[in-house]
Order: C-alpha cells, then sequence, then structure tokens
C-alpha cells in the first residue's frame, strides 16, 4: 500500500518531478488539498527546505517518513496524517 493509500487520500495524481523533489503528487483529504514528496535523500530535502523557507514553508508543515513528506494544506491535518502513517 503506498502513502497516498494509506492516508485515504481522493484523487492523487502524480505531477512529476521538482527542484530536489524525485516525484511528488497532489490529493484530498476531507476536501483540503495534500502534497506527498519523494526525494532522493535526506540531503535532498534538506536542500529543498532550505529552498522554500523563503516562503515561510519549514519542516513542521510536513510528516515526514523516511524519504517522503507530506504536506496538507489544513495543518489541523498534520496529527491525522501523523498517526496513519
Amino acid at each position: 500500500m503506498n502513502i497516498a493509500d494509506r492516508l485515504g487520500l481522493a484523487d492523487f495524481t502524480l505531477r512529476g518531478t521538482a527542484d530536489y523533489v524525485s516525484q511528488w503528487g497532489v490529493g484530498r483529504l476531507d476536501g483540503s488539498e495534500v502534497r506527498i514528496y519523494e526525494f532522493a535523500s535526506e540531503d535532498e530535502y534538506l536542500t529543498y527546505l532550505d529552498s522554500v523557507a523563503p516562503f515561510g514553508i519549514v519542516a513542521d508543515d510536513f510528516v515526514k517518513q523516511g524519504l517522503y513528506a507530506v504536506a496538507p494544506t489544513d495543518r489541523g491535518q498534520l496529527e491525522r496524517i501523523r498517526a496513519a502513517l
């Protein structure tokens, strides 16, 4: 079972790659957007965090498991996502 299935995301779609991201996708959880990012290494994840920091995005905005990071637009879902993973 993949992370999107484990979280019960509706309409999950892979969107491709991005800077420092091996692949990423987006789905919906209770009507809110949730993004899942996969990284090639821990260093790539840390470099990604540095690249998004100027936009106010920090590690606490993600639930991280291994080389995956899950980012809900509704921060109230962070604990639910953490428990599911």
